[in-house]
């Protein structure tokens, strides 16, 4: 598996501060002061570590993972919803696909390339794939807090279902998860669709605190 880089905003946590302090040469420095309480401190071992819970995010557009402050199932369990819901991303994980080898670089033809005017194309005319491209798919807006449903929905978008009845359609899995967990005691499930056929869906799991696919 491809390494994964990790992107966090510590000031997303409660608490947390930029403040000056004079530094062990005695000079003046900059810290970012994070609440002990964000950490887990081993009673064997006391030395705090930041622990945080990595979100698989499939086919998101900025990110492979969000990542949250970690909290154990027990500890969930005796969470109001309004603070479950308070939980902030705090930043996301991003797959580091590897670069290109040297050697095929090398090896690779150098050719001329020139722009084409898109409006010079020929239109294909069947849609099966037989004579050429597959007609273009329909892009959804990515609106982060979250469009209603609305008789002219994408044929390709990401829907968040709530247990109201209520819909939303986003354009990324992204956006669709981090505008779901806003409310995870009501918007509990996205689906996939892609030219209107449903391809995929994801349920919030509270033990867990993660999206599970459901297939």
């Amino acid at each position: 598996m491809d390494n994964i880089r990790l992107s966090i905003n510590f000031m997303k946590l409660s608490g947390s501060r930029l403040i000056s302090a004079k530094n062990a040469a005695n000079k003046q420095a900059t810290y970012l002061a994070i609440p002990i309480e964000h950490f887990f401190v081993p009673t064997n071992d006391p030395k705090p570590y930041l622990m945080c819970s990595m979100i698989p995010c499939p086919n998101a557009q900025y990110g492979d993972f969000m990542i949250k402050p970690f909290v154990s199932g027990t500890d969930w369990e005796h969470l109001s919803q309004e603070q479950r819901n308070a939980m902030p991303i705090i930043g996301k994980g991003t797959f580091m696909r590897p670069a290109v080898n040297k050697a095929i670089r090398q090896e690779a033809a150098n050719v001329q390339v020139q722009d084409i005017d898109p409006a010079s194309l020929t239109p294909t005319s069947t849609t099966d794939g037989a004579g050429g491209s597959a007609a273009p798919l329909v892009s959804a807006p990515s609106h982060p807090e979250g469009v209603s449903s609305q008789p002219a929905v994408p044929a390709t978008r990401f829907e968040v279902l709530g247990d109201d009845g209520a819909s939303w359609w986003l354009g990324t899995w992204n956006d669709a998860a981090v505008f779901a967990s806003e409310d995870n005691a009501n918007r509990r499930k996205i689906v996939w669709y892609e030219n209107n056929v449903r391809r995929s869906q994801w349920h919030w799991d509270e033990s867990k605190i993660t999206w599970l696919q459901d297939f």
